[in-house]
């Protein structure tokens, strides 16, 4: 890129590496263009950025996302019954994967849940991370849930409430709530609220790791902005 250069081309390059005296390789996007003078070219001006921290987030961002697409991949290759119940697990993981963020993929399964079961509505609480504690406004099913981190039912006013946990093991992150009619769930549901709970308690854990790598990746670029502006007024005191 340096003999173009000099040969009166400027060049530009996104990424390119190049291994440092500790064996690790640092990663670099660079401008060239020459530098004329009188008439002639007298040499190059370079303006560079270092990416190895952007490169290193991208890139776990990239690796975390494909470990999902195939661990959904796997999971859907795992449904071998054409049941109702294994065609609505699949469509509430792929509609999570699809979504574009928390509140859509928890919408989808609301949902696709409410539509196989015929329940009329539904609603998700997603627990803050740091810990909420229990509204104690919050129905008596709800406050069961959570500390027991079952499904639970109960009765409410023509019909009933269902509550199901979105867990991570035995850690409660969120809460299904559902209208539904008033006889209690059967064994066969309360499997699939379960089931379906401790995917999205995959799910949440997911969308939150993808936000902290987000943030992280922002915080490097802004710190990386500032670098190149910093030496680019540099640049113009020098010339």
């Amino acid at each position: 890129d340096i003999a173009l250069c000099l040969g009166g081309e400027s060049r530009h390059c996104e990424e390119d590496g190049y291994i440092r005296s500790d064996h690790e390789i640092e990663w670099l996007k660079y401008d060239l263009h020459p530098w004329h003078e009188d008439g002639a070219i007298r040499g190059v001006i370079m303006f560079t950025e270092v990416i190895t921290e952007k490169k290193r987030l991208y890139d776990e961002l990239k690796r975390h996302r494909d470990d999902l697409q195939s661990l959904v991949g796997d999971q859907t290759r795992a449904i071998r019954a054409e049941s109702d119940k294994n065609v609505l697990l699949r469509n509430t993981i792929v509609a999570a994967n699809a979504a574009s963020g928390l509140e859509p993929a928890l919408q989808a399964c609301i949902d696709e849940l409410c539509r196989f079961t015929g329940w009329p509505s539904g609603r998700c609480i997603v627990l803050d991370p740091q810990g909420d504690a229990a509204d104690p406004s919050w129905p008596e099913a709800t406050l069961r849930a959570m500390q027991s981190g079952r499904v639970t039912w109960a009765p409410e006013g023509e019909g009933a409430v269902i509550v199901s946990p979105i867990r991570r093991d035995d850690e409660v992150l969120g809460l299904f709530q559902f209208h539904a009619a008033a006889e209690p769930p059967s064994v066969d549901v309360i499997d699939l609220l379960n089931d379906i709970g401790l995917q999205f308690g995959r799910v949440i854990d997911r969308f939150r790791q993808e936000d902290s790598l987000r943030q992280a990746r922002d915080a490097a670029e802004e710190s990386a902005r500032v670098k190149a502006e910093f030496l680019s007024n540099m640049s113009h005191e020098l010339r």
